[in-house]
Formats: C-alpha cells, sequence, structure tokens
C-alpha cells in the first residue's frame, strides 16, 4: 500500500508540478534583464541611436547580445532580454552615438554596467534598470570609438 501510494505522488508531481518549475534549457535557469532610459545631446533627443543590451563575457568568448533596439523619437529606448547560463551573467549596455563628434569616423561607445539585483530568474517579475535621462554632451571616461557594431 505504501508503495502504491508513492508511486501515485511521484507520477502526480512529475505531470503536474514539474513541468511548472522555473524554465530551464539543458538544466540551466534563465537569467533575464530589462533597461531603459532616455538620450540627449544637449537639450535635442537623440533619435535612431543603437543600443544594446549585453551579457560580458571575458577572454576569447564574445559577449552575448541579449537584446538590440534604436532610441525613439523623444530619444527613449526599453531593451529587455535573457539567457541561459551556468555562470551568473554580467549585464551591460552599449550605446553607440555622435554627439557632438563633429566629422570623426566610426561612432563613440558608452560602456555601463548593470548591477546585479536587476537580473531576474523570474520571467513574470523583471525589475527595470532605469538609467534615466543622460545628455551625451558630458563626455564619459569609457568613450572608445566603435566602427564595427
Amino acid at each position: 500500500m505504501r508503495s502504491l501510494t508513492i508511486t501515485i505522488f511521484l507520477s502526480f508531481y512529475t505531470l503536474q508540478v514539474a513541468p511548472r518549475a522555473v524554465e530551464i534549457s539543458d538544466e540551466l535557469p534563465i537569467q533575464a534583464i530589462s533597461a531603459s532610459g532616455r538620450l540627449f545631446c544637449g537639450d535635442k533627443p537623440l533619435i535612431g541611436i543603437p543600443v544594446k543590451l549585453i551579457d560580458k563575457d571575458h577572454g576569447d568568448d564574445r559577449d552575448d547580445l541579449l537584446d538590440e533596439k534604436k532610441t525613439d523619437e523623444e530619444g527613449k529606448f526599453h531593451v529587455t532580454g535573457g539567457t541561459y547560463e551556468k555562470a551568473v551573467i554580467e549585464p551591460a549596455l552599449k550605446i553607440y552615438h555622435d554627439c557632438n563628434d563633429g566629422n570623426h569616423k566610426c561612432q563613440k561607445r558608452l560602456f555601463w554596467d548593470i548591477p546585479q539585483k536587476y537580473v531576474s530568474t523570474d520571467l513574470y517579475k523583471i525589475p527595470v534598470f532605469d538609467l534615466g535621462s543622460i545628455n551625451l554632451e558630458l563626455g564619459f571616461g569609457n568613450e572608445k570609438r566603435d566602427c564595427r557594431h
């Protein structure tokens, strides 16, 4: 009788409970991230500026692109993405622009790390990292030129 009860319980668990657990792929949990903001050059919104949400990788491994959008007519962007990884992801934003750039070849690339507290394994509750409104006239110490993005 006891083995029959255990068998019924395991059958129920396998069919009903297990499929609803955190989504997995190859037994790895998804890690998701979302970010938004608004970009200006002086008092003008930057329109059509590429914004990439990435997971930074190290060594010979290339960064994983999680999402890519362009800013709208108000300079706003919202990117959301996720990946299945064993290690904790290192999310970041890459922003490419020509604010106060004159006729220089290639665009300026800005890089912002996103705090770990914005990474979620619950696809129904992904907190949004709000970069806020940024005036790219300021210039930033981590700006570099990037012709291939």
